[in-house]
């Protein structure tokens, strides 16, 4: 392929020369002749070269005083010398150069070009790896190539490399933001271009949507206990009770399972995986605790698990019972009051979530039958937008009598 540059001569008067006699390129005179100036000959020793390739320009004047030698991008020579010869800068495309000859007001110019023969470019490789990726991370693009006089990547359209070096081979890290992403890349000389296109695929990380145990706490021997989950990105999930692993667990994304839980501590686990990685949450369950007192401040406050209860009193009407969770991060609370048998709502309660000393949500009930029908104290993150997508830290849960009440409650945490 070829691609073009010129040389241009111009001397003041004279004619057009005819054949060289060296065997040169010969010039083409342009330009008002008038006076003595005569360009007897401008001459390039090759017509066409290759890519970055030198060549020799020679020329004989008569009856100029000043001449000189260029092209379009910079000057070769200025002299006062009738007869000579210059090199070329290295060529990368086809140029005309020009010689200019004057004397007082007279002038002749003559121009001879050398057309530059682009060889086909050549994409030889060119890989973007990992091919599936987290959203938000980089990936490395690598090439090798011939024939280009630069290289240009994009992705989506969007340029993220212009480049004049390591065109042989070279390599770059570029960022992944958008689901599908197309790199595209071009091998580019003055005559033609090549390019090779590789899509990306940018998928988020496994995430536990919802983690929940339904009852939240073992209340006597073993107790019957649905497992809740929901997942995005996951393409397969794993549930293991104690570090056992669930026998006929069903590995599905989503779903329900009912396990047999004891009357102690113990921890279940969820694990959600594919091929960008995996996420583990835990739920610690077990029978409900016996409130200790004094637990009346947060600097007091007793510690629960993921889910669990509490049978605590109220004792007086001025009493507040004070507990602690850890739930973790993005997990949402629902917390509720009932009596101490687990059913009814013998105590009117009013319950608080709070971090660093700010209330998140609050409830109260009026025990049966009055006021709500007896609905117990709930903090439901179905309505209390204060107990949703909570950080991985400490938050304090408050009972306290509702209108003087005292008297027995059970007090039910459970991580969703």
């Amino acid at each position: 392929m070829t691609a073009g540059l010129s040389f241009l001569l111009v001397a003041g008067c004279g004619a057009s020369s005819e054949e060289t006699d060296d065997g040169g390129v010969p010039s083409r005179v342009d330009g008002d002749i008038s006076g003595d100036i005569e360009i007897i000959s401008f001459t390039a020793s090759e017509s066409t070269v290759s890519p970055y390739q030198a060549v020799e320009l020679a020329w004989d004047v008569r009856g100029a005083r000043t001449i000189e030698i260029g092209s379009e991008d910079t000057t070769l020579v200025s002299t006062f010398g009738s007869a000579g010869r210059v090199q070329t800068e290295l060529l990368a495309k086809t140029t005309s150069f020009k010689l200019i000859a004057r004397s007082g007001d007279s002038m002749a110019s003559a121009t001879v070009e050398v057309t530059v023969d682009w060889p086909e470019p050549q994409v030889l490789a060119f890989d973007v790896s990992p091919r599936m990726v987290t959203a938000g991370s980089f990936v490395s693009v690598f090439w090798t190539t011939a024939n280009a006089e630069r290289v240009r990547i994009t992705r989506n359209g969007t340029e993220i490399a212009n480049l004049t070096t390591m065109l042989e081979s070279g390599a770059i890290s570029a960022l992944v933001t958008e689901a599908d992403n197309v790199f595209r890349f071009e091998a580019i000389n003055p005559d033609e271009t090549a390019f090779r296109e590789i899509t990306v695929i940018a998928e988020a990380p496994p995430r536990i949507v919802r983690f929940s145990i339904d009852p939240p706490a073992v209340f006597a021997g073993s107790t019957t206990a649905t497992v809740t989950w929901q997942t995005t990105g996951a393409t397969r999930t794993d549930l293991d009770i104690d570090f056992t692993p669930v026998p006929d667990f069903p590995q599905t994304a989503s779903g329900s399972f009912t396990v047999t839980l004891q009357s102690r501590l113990q921890v279940v686990h969820l694990v959600a995986t594919s091929n960008l990685g995996q996420m583990d949450s835990y739920r610690r369950i077990g029978p409900p605790f016996a409130e200790r007192e004094p637990n009346d401040e947060v600097q007091l406050a007793q510690q629960l698990y993921d889910s669990s209860a509490a049978l605590g009193q109220i004792g007086s009407t001025v009493d507040v019972d004070v507990y602690s969770v850890f739930p973790q991060g993005g997990a949402s609370l629902r917390i509720w009051t009932v009596g101490p048998a687990g059913v009814d709502c013998a105590v009117d309660t009013q319950i608080s979530l709070l971090s660093f000393g700010r209330e998140l949500a609050r409830n109260s009930d009026d025990g049966e039958p009055t006021g709500r029908g007896g609905a117990c104290a709930v903090i439901d993150p179905e309505r209390d937008p204060g107990a949703t997508l909570l950080f991985d830290g400490q938050y304090f849960v408050t009972v306290r009598g509702e209108r003087d009440d005292v008297g027995e409650y059970l007090l039910i945490v459970q991580e969703l």
